[in-house]
C-alpha cells in the first residue's frame, strides 16, 4: 500500500475515532447527570477495556507502519508519545484478558500524559513554541514541526496521536464508572 492511501485510510479512521470520543464524552456526562445507564453505555462499560486495548494497539501498529514500512522517521516528540502508547497497549491487553479493572486509573494516567505530549506537539506544528525541547534537525534527526501527513485540512500524525489518547481515555472512563 502506498503512503498516501495508508495516511488517507488512517485519517478516515481517526475522524471516526474523534466522533466516537465526543459521543462517549457526551454519554458519560448524560449518564453522570441521570445517575443511570442505558444498554449501549452498559455495553461500553463491560467492554471498555477490550475496546481501549484495540484502539491503543491500532495506534501502535499505525505508528510503526508510518515509520518502519513507509519510512517516515519519528521525531523526538513522536518517540515520547510512543513511550506512553506502547505500554498502554500492553497493559490494556493484559487487563482486558484478565478482566482487571484495577489498572484503569494507571492507564488513564498514561493516556493523559501521552495526550498532553501530543497536544504540545499539535501546538508546535500549529506555529506555537514547544514546551518540550525538540532537537534541531540534522543527520538522523527529524524536526518536530515537520508534517508528513496533512489530511482534511487539519489531520497530522500528532493530531492522530492525540485522538488515540483521547479515545482510549473516554473508553476507560466509561469502563471505570460504577453503576449507580
Amino acid at each position: 500500500m502506498d503512503p498516501q492511501t495508508f495516511s488517507t485510510l488512517t485519517s478516515i479512521a481517526v475522524v471516526f475515532g474523534q466522533i466516537a470520543t465526543v459521543v462517549l464524552a457526551l454519554l458519560l456526562l448524560r449518564d453522570y447527570r441521570n445517575r443511570s445507564r442505558d444498554s449501549f453505555t452498559s455495553w461500553i462499560h463491560r467492554h471498555g477495556l477490550t475496546l481501549a486495548f484495540l484502539v491503543s494497539a491500532g495506534a501502535v501498529i499505525a505508528s510503526f507502519v508510518f515509520s518502519d514500512v513507509i519510512g517516515w522517521p519519528p521525531c523526538t516528540l513522536c518517540w515520547y508519545q510512543r513511550a506512553f502508547m506502547i505500554p498502554l497497549a500492553f497493559v490494556l491487553g493484559i487487563a482486558a484478558w484478565k478482566k482487571d479493572r484495577g489498572i484503569i486509573p494507571y492507564a488513564l494516567v498514561l493516556a493523559g500524559v501521552g495526550g498532553l505530549i501530543a497536544l504540545n506537539h499539535v501546538w508546535l506544528q500549529s506555529g506555537g513554541s514547544s514546551l518540550i525541547p525538540c532537537p534541531a534537525p540534522g543527520p538522523g534527526v527529524v524536526s518536530c514541526d515537520q508534517r508528513f501527513v496533512y489530511e482534511f485540512g487539519y489531520l497530522t500524525i500528532p493530531v492522530m496521536s492525540l485522538t488515540g489518547f483521547a479515545f482510549v481515555g473516554a473508553l476507560l472512563a466509561h469502563a471505570q464508572v460504577r453503576k449507580s
